[in-house]
């Protein structure tokens, strides 16, 4: 076979795999209907991919038996069949499974307010008086002379993804499902898991209970005295800001990516998908710190682009 035959009928590895939205009530003949229907038009495989409007139970036994239809139906083709691994995006919740665990699974942002204080106390952080170079964190005796109040905000519908257990619960409750279910019987034939759009906090500042002890391993001091200089300019603002964004980078790389890139790896699948907020420098550091530290541990890391623009303004070319 020459490479001008492989153009034209080219091998199943060079075809397309599109997400294949799941987004009705799943019903055995219509699943089959569609997959043929997709390899008439030349398509490789497929990501079963829950979204908006599916009426079957996620993860149920009406669930799990529609996968094992459309794994024995791609196989029947010569197709490649590839997991999704949440309800929707993005990834981590396990359709509200592992942020049900409790408020350690939930995502957390930092927030802060100047005196007199109104949030309630309870998600409180650290009290701190103004000096003379910043702010100085206050012991709990001295806290009523207070002037900034350091807490965190909780998302319960999302996870904490700087958390080693937290990714641990959902890869338990989803790829190890998965696995249990298929893996004896279709480990070879399935390729691989979708993850889509993992995150932190979009345009805030991540916080987790993990963080403080993370942070003090890792550069020698107590990030509670250096919160101030992160929303602050004040001395030694610059380092603070370095190094709580390397932390809370590497913190979710390692929990995150690495988890999942090293459980794909020990069943022989590739971790595919992509985080949020490629695009735009600012926009991936308050989202995910640094794209290309994650994707170094999935198999094969992708990048959405969703639309045709290039930038904000638009560029003339030859234009001097």
């Amino acid at each position: 076979m020459t490479i001008w035959d492989q153009l034209h009928n080219p091998p199943i590895q060079y075809r397309s795999v599109p997400l294949w939205s799941w987004n009705d009530k799943l019903e055995s003949e219509e699943l089959e209907r569609q997959i043929e229907e997709m390899h008439k038009a030349g398509i490789g495989g497929f990501f079963m991919h829950a979204r908006g409007g599916l009426l079957t139970p996620y993860m149920g036994e009406e669930w799990m038996s529609a996968v094992r239809t459309c794994i024995e139906k791609s196989k029947e083709l010569g197709m490649t069949p590839w997991l999704y691994d949440e309800n929707g995006w993005p990834s981590g919740f396990a359709d509200g499974k592992v942020p049900a665990m409790g408020i350690a699974y939930q995502q957390k942002r930092l927030a802060y307010e100047q005196a007199p204080f109104q949030s309630p106390a309870e998600r409180t952080i650290g009290f701190y008086a103004k000096s003379d170079h910043g702010y100085s964190l206050l012991s709990a005796a001295d806290e009523s002379s207070a002037d900034l109040r350091f807490f965190y905000e909780v998302n319960p519908y999302y996870i904490d993804t700087l958390s080693m257990e937290t990714v641990r619960a959902f890869i338990e409750t989803t790829y190890e499902a998965y696995w249990e279910r298929f893996g004896g019987e279709f480990g070879d034939d399935l390729k691989g898991v979708f993850t889509d759009e993992p995150q932190f906090a979009r345009g805030q500042l991540p916080w987790s209970f993990d963080l403080e002890q993370a942070f003090e391993s890792r550069y020698g001091y107590d990030l509670k005295e250096a919160l101030p200089a992160l929303f602050m300019n004040v001395e030694g603002c610059s380092k603070a800001r370095y190094d709580y964004w390397e932390c809370v980078t590497t913190m979710f790389t390692q929990s995150y990516a690495k988890q999942i890139g090293d459980w794909c790896n020990s069943k022989g699948w590739s971790a595919t998908g992509h985080v949020v907020d490629e695009q735009v420098l600012m926009h991936q550091v308050t989202s995910v710190g640094d794209p290309m530290a994650f994707y170094e541990y999935l198999q094969i890391p992708g990048c959405d682009w969703l639309g045709r623009f290039i930038s904000e303004e638009p560029i003339v070319l030859g234009k001097r």
